[in-house]
């Protein structure tokens, strides 16, 4: 059994993505793997979210205008429904609370 621990990023942009049938390259989700060092800073789902955006809409030709428009109006609507864009805020109790794993068979 192998156990795979993704972080909040990397989860939402693969949810996005399997929903869209965005294919992602391996580099984009070893980029995003490491919950930004649990620092604490932007959410992860909102990172996950802005990085679908831009991935999903360079990939169908959506304007960089349009995706950046987008990805702000997403950021100031998630503030106003949760009131803060950082993990540390919306989640006060720390990272080491909650641990999502993917348990395979092999």
């Amino acid at each position: 059994m192998i156990i795979i621990d993704f972080s909040c990023a990397v989860r939402t942009l693969k949810i996005l993505s399997e929903l869209y049938y965005l294919e992602l390259h391996p580099q984009i989700i070893a980029a995003f793997g490491l919950n930004a060092g649990r620092w604490g800073s932007q959410c992860g789902l909102v990172e996950g979210a802005l990085l679908f955006f831009g991935v999903y809409g360079s990939q169908n030709s959506v304007n960089k205008e349009k995706i950046t428009d987008l990805c702000h109006k997403f950021c100031s609507e998630f503030q106003a429904c949760f009131g803060s864009l950082l993990c540390k805020e919306l989640r006060p109790q720390g990272l080491t609370l909650i641990i999502f794993l993917i348990f395979v068979k092999v």
